[in-house]
């Protein structure tokens, strides 16, 4: 399984980060929090040893301190979405809910402490209107059509900044407010994006599969309007909606979902070989197999065996786990053929008693997704 690509991800396909990196990112977060306290604190003795400041110096304070507060509470919702993740790993998925449902909870307005008060509504008002500041700002900027989304924005705007400082333009402080506001505005689109990524995930596993499957595409609709139509966190929510829809027994929609994210992954990566294209089409010709689907499963899978031997070598996992799958295959591949000869020389009862038998029906392996 592909390395998620920043802090909190569970993983496209509900396995992420391993514990151990997780929990070398919560040591880092704290540092930040210890900081921030005491930047804090700094900041408050310096106020109160200067009761003769002018009122406008009073207020740039308490604007510096309510950013360090803000700033804090960020650092703690993070480490709450850190939390479930190592929850999640272990296998302890009710603490892992408790965990990102508080996050949620503590983003709304008013905040819910109580996770027993959220409802679902209550969460997809929260991420909907997210969205809607999110697309608020890119109209506001005239880059509402920017499929690049609000990260792409937000890199001409640092460009367009640079420009103006060298320009030595009176406009250059506006810019630089603008930007502030709008890197805060993403740090929170991304957390959100990332918390209901992982509730799909922990709902997936725990079985709640509608659930799961409208918290990955809010979670999609958040990451085409902040990271682009076209990135890597598009194509994580991707994959996680084919998962829902296999399980759901809509496989058409499953191969949509694959082939789209396919797509993505060719254009990020500019058609080469990378590992997280071969576990798009490892998952592809997983559920090409469900479908009988058998020649193109096996041909994919040909395509992910070569890559990962070239790519990782031939004792890595991932190989490992794609040989593996191409084996299922022709092994599915061997039993058809003798199915079909056998019902080609059969008479019409033995036809008829041939089919409906389950060994017949049942292989003893499954293929593994990524």
């Amino acid at each position: 399984m592909a390395a998620p690509r920043d802090l909190g991800k569970v993983g496209r396909t509900y396995g992420g980060r391993s514990l151990p990196r997780d929990q070398i990112l919560m040591k880092n977060l704290l540092k930040v929090r210890e900081q921030q306290q005491y930047q804090m604190g700094t900041s408050q003795s310096k106020s109160l040893s200067t009761n003769k400041k002018k009122s406008d110096n009073e207020e740039k304070d308490s604007e510096s301190n309510q950013e360090v507060i803000h700033d804090l509470k960020m650092v703690d919702l993070r480490a709450l979405l850190l939390n479930g993740n190592s929850q999640f790993h272990d296998g302890v998925y009710d603490q892992c809910y408790i965990s990102y449902m508080s996050a949620l909870g503590e983003l709304m307005n008013p905040p819910k402490h109580n996770i027993d008060d959220i409802t679902q509504n209550d969460i997809m008002n929260l991420v909907d209107e997210v969205q809607r500041q999110t697309e608020f700002i890119l109209q506001d900027i005239g880059q509402k059509d920017n499929c690049g989304g609000l990260n792409s924005a937000l890199k001409d705007m640092n460009t367009g900044l640079a420009v103006e400082t060298s320009l030595q333009s009176n406009n250059n402080k506006c810019i630089s407010d603008s930007i502030v506001k709008m890197k805060d505005h993403l740090r929170l689109c991304d957390l959100v994006s990332d918390l209901m990524n992982n509730l799909g995930a922990t709902s997936f596993v725990q079985g709640n599969l509608e659930d799961s499957m409208e918290q990955h595409m809010k979670s999609l609709s958040l990451r085409r309007v902040c990271e682009g139509e076209r990135s890597l966190a598009a194509a994580e929510s991707l994959q996680n909606l084919a998962n829902c829809y296999e399980r759901l027994g809509r496989l058409q929609e499953a191969e949509s979902m694959l082939l789209l994210a396919l797509q993505v992954e060719g254009e990020l990566d500019g058609g080469k070989e990378c590992t997280e294209n071969t576990s798009t089409l490892n998952n592809l010709a997983v559920l090409y197999s469900h479908m009988d689907r058998l020649k193109e499963s096996e041909s994919l899978l040909n395509t992910v065996v070569k890559s990962r031997k070239s790519l990782l070598g031939t004792t890595h996992r991932l190989t490992i786990c794609a040989q593996r799958n191409l084996n299922v295959v022709k092994e599915k591949m061997k039993m058809k053929i003798c199915t079909d000869r056998v019902l080609s020389e059969s008479s019409e009862d033995e036809k008829e008693a041939s089919i409906s038998s389950p060994q017949n029906m049942v292989y003893d392996k499954t293929e593994e997704k990524e």
